[in-house]
């Protein structure tokens, strides 16, 4: 194996999951501390949060939020607009959205898979190196190092640090550039579209992991352990 090789990882669904469910999950936790009488089974909080998220325009820029409190007051309009049109009092949706930031980024309420850890060390004894290239929160670089990654890579992008979601071309370029444009570089996550076909036309190899989920086509595997033949041949 070549040194010159970068592997980039997308997060969640890839490398680590959040245990309570994404962000209907960490909205439910924060509704259950602020209306804890109330019956969260007549609440559809779901179907209220498929727009307005950053990586739910990935075309557009987001410069404007590049830093963190910008980030979080963009996020916390849109996580507290969705539980006043699920039916939630105005005052108590703004109280939930800001518990909503503590309970998302917990560490404790995310954990790696079984075959993460074991695939960065094993990649990363073949001479490449680890960067995690998400769609995702400004503090990833910080939950990464809290669940055990941090001694396996060589960086962490977050698209709300950079102002760009996959699949959009320059979130890649920027990793790209982040690496010292490595001659070989792997895009491995769990979203044909925003990893592989993002990572593709920015010249990359994308790598799909399916978890056991129905997959065709392209390089699909079904466990991490996969990725490590496939990036040493």
């Amino acid at each position: 194996m070549r040194s010159d090789t970068v592997v980039f990882w997308d997060f969640d669904g890839t490398l680590a999951y959040r245990k309570g469910g994404m962000w209907g999950g960490a909205l439910r936790a924060a509704l259950g501390q602020v209306c804890p009488e109330l019956d969260q089974s007549k609440v559809d909080i779901s179907s209220q949060l498929k727009t307005g998220f950053p990586w739910h325009d990935p075309d557009t820029p987001h410069i404007h939020l590049c830093e963190p409190e910008a980030w979080w007051r963009y996020m916390q309009g849109i996580l507290a607009n969705a539980l006043v049109k699920a039916g939630v009092r105005e005052c108590e949706a703004v109280a939930c959205a800001e518990i909503a930031r503590r309970e998302y980024i917990c560490p404790s309420a995310w954990d790696l898979y079984d075959d993460s850890i074991p695939a960065l060390s094993a990649i990363a004894k073949t001479g490449a190196r680890h960067v995690i290239l998400s769609n995702h929160v400004p503090e990833l670089e910080w939950l990464a190092s809290e669940l055990g990654m941090a001694p396996y890579l060589s960086g962490v992008i977050s698209s709300a640090l950079t102002g760009y979601e996959k699949p959009n071309l320059q979130a890649f370029k920027i990793g790209l550039q982040f690496a010292g444009n490595p001659a070989r570089a792997f895009m491995i996550g769990d979203n044909p579209v925003a990893d592989v076909a993002g990572a593709e036309a920015a010249g990359m190899t994308g790598v799909l992991i399916s978890r056991g989920v129905s997959a065709t086509g392209g390089r699909v595997i079904s466990h991490l352990s996969d990725a490590v033949i496939l990036i040493g041949s």
